[in-house]
């Protein structure tokens, strides 16, 4: 057991030594037209409760699979952390408070099936935005979540994913007469930005809640935000339920999630969510 604890602390110490949106949650049923609103969320790197997390997957479940996209799986995500320490860069993370990493959007198709899904690269974040880099020890390569685990995958899959999302799948807006909007002609995201010192937060206060393999849970959710330009010949603005991960910290059969929020250790057994959406914020 120490061992296994001293030596998860050990990577997360040399994977991490780094640091509001306009956009924030409504609790719905699945199926329900948008209620009251959920607990604030309003800052990029917040604490995700259990309840929240419920409440963020039924906006996913209202605004990307009751009306649209009936054939593509809401996936949970599993990775082992110990492979994903394995591809990033523990040196050129260290001790850069605006760099981190950024979970981009995809559309991944295995077997003749689809799935939302996510691939993962480093990012930097400035004051023009956040910025997407490649890992400097893995040339073009990516880590992407399949249902065996993470792989890697150069950048021309990567940009084919991408544009796959983007022109496959659409957002369902509730009100006012339940119009459905492909990603294609939204400012929807493209990507989400987490910071380094968030993230270090985040696996650091849950980092003696096991004696095996730390597993990274990642959960589609969705946030309310009232800044999503609609193209056309006169673009409007609207409000609308945007897709977001939620990450959450477990083992492979449990997940270190609760309702007890403890300001001291802010992220112990809590997800973290809302990294820096982008767009808005993209590099300029």
């Amino acid at each position: 057991m120490k061992t296994t604890i001293n030596y998860l602390v050990m990577t997360i110490l040399t994977l991490f030594s780094l640091s509001g949106t306009g956009v924030y949650a409504m609790g719905t049923e699945v199926g329900e037209q948008p209620g009251a609103m959920s607990p604030d969320i309003e800052s990029d790197g917040s604490p995700i409760s259990q309840t929240l997390l419920g409440q963020l997957r039924q906006e996913f479940q209202t605004a990307y699979k009751w009306q649209t996209n009936s054939s593509i799986v809401d996936m949970e995500w599993k990775a082992n952390w110990s492979d994903l320490v394995n591809y990033l860069d523990t040196n050129w993370l260290k001790g850069a408070s605006d760099t981190g990493i950024a979970l981009h959007y995809i559309l991944r198709e295995e077997n003749g099936t689809q799935y939302f899904s996510y691939a993962i690269t480093f990012a930097t974040l400035s004051t023009n935005g956040v910025n997407v880099l490649n890992n400097p020890n893995h040339n073009n390569e990516m880590l992407v979540f399949t249902t065996t685990g993470i792989q890697t995958m150069n950048t021309s899959e990567l940009s084919a994913m991408k544009q796959r999302y983007q022109d496959s799948i659409s957002v369902y807006d509730v009100y006012p007469n339940g119009t459905s909007y492909r990603v294609s002609e939204l400012t929807h995201p493209k990507l989400i930005y987490y910071s380094g010192d968030n993230v270090y937060n985040f696996v650091m206060d849950n980092a003696y809640q096991s004696t095996g393999e730390y597993v990274l849970h990642v959960f589609n959710g969705a946030v309310y935000n009232d800044n999503i330009t609609v193209d056309g010949p006169v673009p409007v603005t609207i409000g609308l339920h945007v897709q977001t991960p939620v990450l959450v910290m477990g083992s492979s059969s449990n997940l270190f999630i609760s309702n007890n929020y403890n300001q001291s250790i802010p992220f112990k057994e809590m997800g973290l969510d809302l990294g820096r959406l982008c767009p808005p914020h993209c590099s300029k």
